[in-house]
């Protein structure tokens, strides 16, 4: 499974490569926005790491400390993990696709508005609204899974506009998933 902090760093590379300055609030709902869409695209979690329902949105738990007393952050301020142990610890080209359909979306807001965004934006979804509710306030996997798989159908108008099309990956790859994963083992 990748590790968050690689997740983080190529949000944070991938917006800071455009010129988009990052909140750590945005960055957090960026992190919550990827694993939903990974997961309704392909059933990929994208990282295991926990996402609890704070009061201001969805936060991933071992991203906060990079976060803390920070108002933007920068890719050079979350470290990639030392231990590359095995390949699946790094982001494939599919899932790289993924998160920047996800960034694709949110391009054109500006940065200081982006985390306020998309803070509401998360304030009227199940998944953290039920994580509220309960005691533990945890955000499931199974809940953002189903969440985001209904968005897709018959996403609420206040949402539209930032629903990716995950379903058409061409206009990044044009290779097959058993190609590209050839391609990796072979280079790796």
């Amino acid at each position: 499974m990748v590790d968050a902090r690689n997740v983080a760093h190529y949000i944070l590379a991938k917006r800071e490569e455009k010129g988009h300055s990052t909140t750590t609030y945005a960055l957090q709902k960026l992190m919550y926005l990827c694993k939903g869409w990974s997961l309704a695209a392909a059933d990929d979690p994208l990282f295991d790491d926990a996402v609890s329902a704070w009061s201001h949105g969805p936060v991933v738990d071992s991203i906060w400390p990079y976060c803390r007393g920070k108002r933007y952050i920068k890719s050079r301020h979350i470290p990639t993990p030392k231990e590359k142990t095995t390949e699946d610890n790094e982001l494939s080209v599919i899932q790289k696709c993924r998160i920047d359909r996800v960034l694709d979306r949110v391009d054109n807001v500006n940065d200081d508005a982006l985390g306020d965004m998309l803070e509401k934006m998360s304030h009227e979804q199940d998944p953290w609204k039920d994580a509220r509710l309960s005691s533990n306030e945890i955000i499931t996997d199974e809940s953002i899974s189903k969440y985001f798989e209904t968005l897709e159908v018959d996403p609420p108008e206040s949402q539209k506009r930032f629903i990716p099309y995950m379903a058409d990956l061409s206009t990044h790859t044009f290779i097959t998933e058993e190609d590209m994963e050839w391609i990796e083992k072979t280079f790796a």
